[in-house]
């Protein structure tokens, strides 16, 4: 997201460490393939912002959340499947 409100730019890429789709009424959430950030640059009065995403690998994800004592780690090897 990318807004400017009363003279404030307002920035919220997304999430690198858990990017989901959806996560309504206390629902699962759909976790995305992707991770999403933003570069964000001022330099003499120009700000410029730049949103990226990079694909993630599901596999490593899947390993990296099984090794994990993390206490979403069930779920996220779901998600990951």
């Amino acid at each position: 997201m990318l807004r400017q409100h009363r003279g404030n730019l307002l920035v919220n890429p997304g999430s690198v460490g858990l990017a989901f789709k959806d996560f309504v009424s206390g629902g699962a959430p759909t976790i995305l393939s992707h991770a999403e950030h933003a570069i964000v640059q001022a330099e003499g009065g120009t700000i410029e912002v730049r949103l990226r995403r990079v694909a993630l690998d599901r596999d490593k994800l899947r390993e990296a959340s099984r090794q994990s004592d993390h206490p979403l780690s069930e779920f996220l090897q779901q998600q990951y499947s």
